[in-house]
């Protein structure tokens, strides 16, 4: 299983996850991005973007 899930340090709770189902073993260099809710990649490379993901508007409803 790989993902990243949000947790809530004071109660423990999972607040929210991002879970991969196929092709990504591993994560790394995740980092917090405060008050930025809908991060956008800026640099226009070709590798980079055929690499990324796009959650569908209904994934953010939850």
């Amino acid at each position: 299983m790989c993902g990243v899930w949000v947790v809530n340090i004071e109660t423990g709770q999972t607040v929210a996850f991002l879970q991969f189902e196929e092709a990504v073993q591993e994560i790394f260099a995740v980092q917090v991005l405060p008050g930025i809710r809908f991060p956008e990649i800026i640099d226009w490379d070709e590798k980079l973007i055929a690499t990324s993901y796009v959650l569908p508007d209904a994934a953010l409803v939850e």
